[in-house]
């Protein structure tokens, strides 16, 4: 990545710009003063790793149709795909989905800036950093991601803990470290497990610490431990100003930044080509000034000739964007596609359907956290409304049919001697053991019961239908 680009990380409705003075957070919409690298890595994103059979060119379509299916999602999703790997007669894609109407106000956002803004989703970077056989783990606030490439084929888990306080971050470790283990054992690693990954590396988007060593040390310690495994800390850059005190490591996930992996219009990626290329040409520009002062003629020729490569690559990546736009129409789903999606959501239905009594036998093996379960009952799907959603251009499809959620309320027993953190972390352990995400309940507002303890919503869902690695809100 060019040091001309100023880094910036979009984490829902804000942003924190890096400034040679420190980190700054702004409104998610600030005024780019120069060319920006923004990275996107939002709560209200969901990554997954999902099985499609087809034409990979109708991915983004199929994997926004499951987003809409599982109900991962309220309204319509946008959906960047990232890698895909192919299995048999099936491929597996890694994808981020992220609300439309939120995607298409960034985008008109950053079209509008009097400077260039790419904007790269933070799963980009990530696996573009990856090379086959290495993993990362990627902490952003509390939420922990790994990712990693198995011979060019993803695995992904994630997880997150209650707070940034550092026992709840080593607290969680484990839960990661179990789920690392469990998804490298269902993919192509088999029985190799963690031995198949050469080396693991940890990254941090910030964390306090006055040099990189004090990077999440604990936390990291506890993996380890558990993976039986190295964990490498990469190189964190210290801050300066007021944010002194505090590692950054967002320049660690900005090195495979190219122009390719912004998400924009055309017109912008020919600019962010150009921009590049250009760059490029400066640098070399001034080593030619040095060389010439000691009499290194015709070095300035192969300058110009640079900069000229890199105006005729600007009209190239225009042209080729042309192109793209006019192939758009025979991009078009297939006839029948339609009705064929709306037999497959309706049987996916009947696959989906929540097995009660594996759920209760589950609960009734987690009592011993000192979380006692008030209710257990099934919520209907929102996204299920008899919406119509257009499809492929032509017409529109018949609403999604999905199998309802199961919740459940639960607070910690009054006679527990235990803190209610320590009591919810080793529930959600517990039920993880038994095959269960554990997720709570967006939008939902936390009741009390007479005796001061809180009343907590969870959504309960099978693990091996979230094997695809979905990234909890």
């Amino acid at each position: 990545m060019s040091a001309a680009m100023r880094l910036a990380c979009l984490l829902g409705t804000r942003c924190e710009v890096h400034r040679p003075d420190g980190v700054v957070n702004l409104p998610g919409e600030f005024d780019a003063e120069e060319d920006t690298l923004l990275i996107v890595d939002a709560d209200e994103a969901i990554t997954q790793i999902v099985r499609l059979a087809g034409d990979p060119k109708h991915a983004p379509a199929l994997a926004a149709r499951h987003v809409r299916q599982q109900g991962l999602m309220e309204g319509e999703a946008s959906v960047v795909a990232h890698a895909s790997f192919r299995r048999g007669g099936e491929y597996e894609l890694l994808f981020t989905a992220y609300p439309a109407a939120r995607w298409k106000a960034l985008q008109a956002w950053a079209s509008a800036q009097p400077h260039a803004v790419a904007v790269v989703p933070v799963m980009s970077l990530l696996w573009h950093s990856l090379t086959p056989g290495t993993g990362l783990i990627y902490r952003s606030g509390s939420r922990f991601t790994f990712v990693a490439n198995l011979g060019g084929a993803p695995v992904l888990f994630a997880t997150q803990a209650f707070s940034e306080e550092v026992s709840d971050l080593s607290a969680t470790a484990g839960i990661l470290a179990d789920g690392i283990l469990a998804q490298l054992g269902q993919s192509s690693a088999g029985a190799g497990g963690i031995a198949a990954l050469s080396r693991i590396d940890w990254v941090s988007r910030l964390a306090s610490g006055q040099v990189a060593a004090e990077v999440d040390k604990e936390v990291i310690a506890r993996v380890e431990a558990q993976l039986q495994a190295k964990v490498s800390l990469q190189a964190h850059q210290a801050l300066r100003g007021a944010s002194a005190g505090w590692m950054s490591g967002l320049g660690l996930l900005a090195r495979p930044y190219r122009p390719a992996l912004a998400v924009c219009s055309p017109g912008t990626r020919a600019a962010l080509v150009a921009r590049h290329h250009l760059r490029a040409a400066a640098w070399v520009s001034m080593a030619a000034a040095v060389l010439a002062s000691v009499g290194v003629a015709g070095f300035w020729a192969s300058t110009l000739s640079l900069r000229s490569t890199a105006s005729q690559t600007a009209d190239e990546a225009a042209r080729i964007e042309a192109l793209v736009q006019q192939r758009a129409a025979s991009e078009a789903m297939p006839p029948l596609f339609d009705e064929t999606r709306a037999l497959v959501e309706r049987l996916g239905s009947f696959a989906g359907s929540p097995d009660l009594t594996q759920i209760l036998g589950a609960l009734r093996a987690a009592g011993g956290s000192g979380v006692r379960v008030l209710r257990v009952y099934t919520v209907a799907d929102k996204s299920a409304g008899g919406r119509a959603t257009p499809a492929g251009g032509a017409g529109a499809a018949p609403a999604s049919v999905t199998a309802p959620r199961i919740q459940i309320d639960a607070t910690v027993d009054a006679t527990a001697q235990r803190s209610e953190a320590e009591s919810l972390s080793d529930f959600v352990a517990l039920l993880r053991k038994q095959g269960f995400v554990v997720a709570e309940v967006e939008g939902q507002t936390r009741g009390a019961l007479s005796n001061g303890r809180t009343v907590f919503s969870y959504q309960l869902k099978s693990m091996r239908n979230e094997a695809q690695g979905r990234v909890p809100r």
